[in-house]
């Protein structure tokens, strides 16, 4: 059939339609057309290809082409016999009716003549004129096309001559129908062109601008961007000069080049789509009116034939030439086995290189991977060679292959081939076998880009600069520490002498900015050992992110939005400002789970308690904050009650008969400021008297469920919870929307790299932790309470869920919000009411990381490795690891093939040397052995995993385990963790480190890699 581009695209434009007209949501409409569009190929390639050979035959000699369909003589019989089946084709019979027909055939035979390689004897008016008020469609158009086919047919044309006549009559459509020429699409509206409409050329300009921004960094059609600076500004100057003639202004390029300049290069349908979706996309961030954007697109959309026809043309006749005659001679034309060895060596040579995909290219083992890949080719290319290794798709889905990289590796194939003095027929032939192989090589994960959020976070200025930069952060953290000494729950933290005050303040300031994309000097690693002695729970870190969100809003003025990036900015920090005592609280907890008893001998019993309290006394008398709670006349009888108290409190005999804590100080006016101040002074009796430090923090965990009762509230709920009259739970949507948002969760969590390896459970204990969820967020936020916050810990506390893991969480939880259209406000209070479980979650990971951290300060550097059992332990755990990741379904695909025993010795190694022993380890730097690879974070738990049940199969206990897999972390051993991508399908890889920071010990590289 003849359809082309332009009726497959008035297909699509009816689907819209229908679909407009049905109330379909806009974006399901987009998917659906973007999917139909994939198929666009299949229905079009005939005419495209039958166009572009007859086209070709036309420009090799018109004269030939004349002789063969018989001269003059010749094509009068085609028209005559064309006209005879116009004659009785009632479609047409409108067009010619009171019509000299017999005048109108010999007019059109002489155009025809001339038109196909004939002496000039046409003498008419030209097409456009002839035609311009018959009001000729394109369904009229067809049917004379199509009796002019059949008149070919009944006087057996060869189908080479039947094509051309059709290819040349196919030309005159756009002389012809109305909406085909330049004049026709400039759509003019109250007198104005699309041009006039978009701003004129200047804004033109900026569209292009934008979109060869996203072009160049789109992996699906950067490879064709590759330009040096100057060229591409030529580039960029041609094609804002081109749209401008294309949308009603005046130009100087002529569109018939459009076709020549693009015919060489393999630009398909696929790649033309992208682009377009970059125009679109820089359209749509410019604001360009919705129906201008449309008029736009759609003048773009009828150069798809121009941009497209060389890829179309030279890809299907090298592919019906290898499916009718076979790949046979093809392989002796490249000249047999020697023939693609050769080729395969050259194309090597090449890629090896080539700064795009070299990297592909490395290691120890490549001529191995070249013999293989020759093998392939020998077969690929018509050999009897069978190639049987691994299947292409398992081989490359370890690699971070993209589009880009792919046509690289083609046009490096091309190169090769053309240095042997190849033709260039035989190379397309080549070009598209090894087509074939690209969705095998590039997985659809690596297809995917999100176009608009790579452009926009781009072309966004830095929330630091958004905010006001460092005089706006000064003034922020001026106002937040003032806010903190007038709140008593943070009033202690924050009491110091001037000088301490503006350090603290600058400190703060310095850390926000760096926080926030700014310049600073803070470094961030300085946090957790400057804020681990102090007694900060995350309840305190929410109550001063609200402070900075408050002032933020009201007293800066800062947008909502900027407001909102902030404090998930700031987010990430928490886990480095509560770990010390959340670490202490949790080992003291653990400590005294079995009962007091050990720690009230640890204390020194009664009289140690009695000293305690005594020495506390002394220290209350002369505290300004609170000693006026401790009154002299009453100071006895309060030192003798408290010591009883603590005394039964602390595991001794319960002898206490006082009243309850609540009642007894009731009235006082006492805060968390003064609660704190106590805290602080009992910590200075436990030092005068020589308590144990060991079995001050269990003293001091033991002392801190007594805030609520000396206050006398109950747990307090969070003030986001509820406002203006409203749950957060309501405003979320309320339970029916909680129930979808959960089953959305669901979905993503699995889908998700960084938490898929928690999720990846059966169907069963998936639609349990789907229920669990949703009756957890049902009580936090506001609704009925159905899940009992206290078995959020002990649920959590052996997964090695970090800070990481949960923001991780926290990032999907927003992406279902924004899906379902949450309000933004409701989002962000759900984000701070979730991170009130962070310590919960994350809790039980923290302590053992911190636990391990500090038992491998304490050890020599060798310790470690003689606890695993020196080097014949660290190779049995080597074996053993190896033997479980090979078998392993989810990671296994990275430890196969030709590299197998390399990558198991040059582990064994690092191992060793990582875990203090001889520094044999010879290989590459870790990060840059798995720069190319598609390592994501579910391999990378599933990998660690592998690591704990390898060691546990060896016999060691869980201390040891815990302390290896702190190791790892804490020592980068494994640091491609570092480069982990984003969940955002198709989005390029994010560095969230300094690259310097990964390998704090540079390793000599040598071709064994790890």
């Amino acid at each position: 059939m003849n359809i082309m581009d332009f009726h497959f695209d008035a297909m699509l434009e009816h689907f819209n339609a229908a679909f407009l007209e049905m109330g379909v949501h806009s974006e399901a409409i987009a998917d659906f057309l973007q999917l139909l569009g994939r198929i666009r190929k299949y229905i079009t390639t005939g005419s495209t290809v039958r166009m572009a050979l007859a086209r070709k035959a036309a420009e090799h000699g018109r004269d030939e082409m004349f002789l063969n369909l018989g001269e003059s003589e010749g094509i009068t019989k085609i028209m005559s016999r064309t006209y005879d089946m116009v004659q009785v084709d009632d479609r047409l019979r409108s067009v010619f009716k009171g019509k000299d027909m017999d005048a109108i055939r010999q007019q059109q035979t002489l155009y025809m003549c001339e038109l196909l390689g004939g002496p000039r004897m046409y003498e008419g008016r030209g097409m456009l004129e002839i035609h311009e008020n018959l009001k000729i469609n394109d369904y009229l158009f067809d049917c004379f096309v199509m009796d002019a086919d059949r008149a070919l047919h009944s006087l057996n044309m060869t189908e080479e001559l039947h094509d051309i006549v059709i290819s040349m009559m196919e030309e005159q459509r756009k002389y012809v129908v109305k909406g085909h020429n330049k004049a026709d699409v400039q759509r003019l509206v109250d007198g104005k062109t699309i041009l006039d409409r978009i701003g004129g050329e200047l804004n033109v300009e900026a569209v292009v601008e934008t979109m060869y921004f996203g072009a160049e960094r789109d992996p699906r059609i950067k490879f064709f961007f590759f330009l040096d600076k100057d060229k591409l500004a030529t580039v960029k100057r041609r094609v804002t000069d081109f749209l401008c003639g294309a949308l009603g202004g005046q130009s100087t390029i002529d569109v018939n080049i459009v076709r020549a300049v693009h015919y060489p290069m393999n630009i398909g349908d696929h790649q033309f789509d992208a682009l377009v979706e970059n125009l679109s996309t820089s359209m749509e961030l410019m604001e360009v009116d919705p129906d201008v954007k449309a008029d736009v697109l759609d003048v773009v959309s009828h150069l798809r034939g121009e941009i497209t026809a060389g890829a179309t043309s030279r890809l299907e006749i090298a592919r019906r030439k290898t499916e009718s005659a076979g790949t046979d001679g093809l392989y002796k034309t490249l000249g047999g086995d020697a023939g693609i060895v050769q080729f395969v060596e050259e194309l090597y040579k090449i890629c090896l290189l080539d700064d795009r995909i070299k990297m592909f290219f490395q290691g120890s083992k490549l001529d191995a991977v070249k013999a293989a890949q020759t093998i392939f080719m020998q077969q690929l290319l018509g050999g009897a060679v069978e190639y049987t290794g691994r299947e292409l798709k398992r081989i490359h889905q370890t690699l971070l292959i993209q589009d880009w990289q792919f046509d690289a590796f083609l046009d490096n194939a091309r190169k090769a081939l053309a240095s042997l003095d190849t033709d260039s027929d035989t190379i397309d032939e080549c070009t598209v076998l090894m087509e074939t192989t690209r969705l095998e090589v590039v997985s659809a994960v690596n297809r995917q880009f999100d176009v608009k959020r790579m452009i926009q976070d781009a072309h966004r200025k830095p929330l630091y600069e958004r905010v006001g930069g460092e005089v706006t952060i000064a003034r922020l953290c001026d106002s937040m520490y003032t806010a903190a000494l007038e709140d008593d729950r943070l009033r202690f933290f924050f009491e110091k002498n001037k000088a301490k005050v503006q350090s603290i303040k600058k400190k703060m300031t310095q850390f926000i900015c760096g926080a926030i994309g700014g310049p600073s000097t803070y470094d961030p690693a300085d946090l957790r050992p400057a804020h681990y002695s102090m007694n900060i729970a995350s309840h305190h870190f929410d109550v001063m992110l609200s402070f900075i969100k408050e002032i933020l809003k009201t007293e800066l003025e800062i947008d909502k939005a900027d407001v909102r990036e902030v404090l998930r900015a700031l987010q990430p920090v928490r886990g480095d400002i509560i770990n010390g005592y959340t670490v202490r609280s949790e080992i003291a907890r653990r400590s005294t789970d079995n009962g007091l008893d050990q720690m009230f001998l640890r204390v020194g019993e009664s009289e140690g308690v009695t000293r305690i309290v005594n020495s506390l006394f002394s220290i209350l008398a002369t505290d300004a904050r609170i000693k006026r709670f401790f009154k002299p006349e009453k100071r006895d009888q309060l030192k003798q009650g408290v010591t009883v108290f603590l005394v039964d409190r602390f595991g001794g005999p319960k002898n206490y008969q006082g009243r309850d804590l609540t009642a007894a100080h009731e009235g006082l006016g006492i805060t968390d400021y003064h609660f704190d101040a106590f805290v602080a002074d009992f910590l200075r009796a436990l030092s005068a008297s020589d308590v144990d430090e060991t079995v001050v923090d269990e003293l001091i965990v033991n002392l801190e469920p007594l805030r609520s009762e000396v206050l006398g509230r109950s747990d307090e709920v969070n003030v986001v919870v509820t406002k203006n009259g409203q749950t957060l739970l309501e405003r979320l949507g309320g339970d029916d929307q909680l129930e979808t948002l959960a089953d959305v969760m669901n979905e993503k969590v699995s889908e998700d790299s960084r938490l898929r390896f928690y999720f990846e459970k059966s169907h069963f204990k998936r639609r349990n932790i789907r229920r669990k969820l949703y009756q957890f967020m049902s009580g936090a936020f506001g609704g009925p309470l159905q899940y009992d916050n206290t078995h959020l810990k002990p649920a959590h506390y052996d997964m090695n869920i970090t800070d990481y893991h949960f923001d991780a969480f926290l990032s999907v939880w927003m992406a279902a919000c924004k899906e379902l259209d949450v309000d933004g406000e409701a989002t962000e209070d759900s984000i701070e009411v979730l991170n009130g479980s962070r310590s919960a979650i994350t809790g039980g990971c923290v302590v053992r990381m911190e636990m391990s951290r500090k038992k491998a300060q304490l050890e020599s550097p060798g310790q470690l490795l003689e606890r695993l059992g020196g080097r014949e332990g660290v190779v049995e755990l080597a074996d053993k690891l190896f033997t479980m990741v090979t078998r392993d379904h989810r990671i296994g695909m990275f430890f196969e093939g030709a590299k197998l025993e390399s990558m198991w010795q040059g582990l064994t190694s690092y191992l060793l040397q990582a875990f203090g022993g001889p520094q044999d380890y010879q290989g590459r730097p870790l990060d840059e052995v798995h720069e190319a690879l598609a390592i994501d974070d579910y391999h990378f738990d599933c990998f660690l995993q592998l690591i704990h049940r390898s060691q546990r199969l060896l016999g060691q206990d869980h201390d040891l385990c815990n302390d290896t897999l702190g190791f790892v972390v804490e020592s980068h051993l494994l640091c491609f963790r570092r480069y982990s991508r984003t969940s955002a399908p198709g989005f390029s890889m994010l560095i969230t480190c300094d690259p310097a920071q990964l390998m704090p010990m540079r390793l000599q590289r040598s071709d064994g890699p790890a």
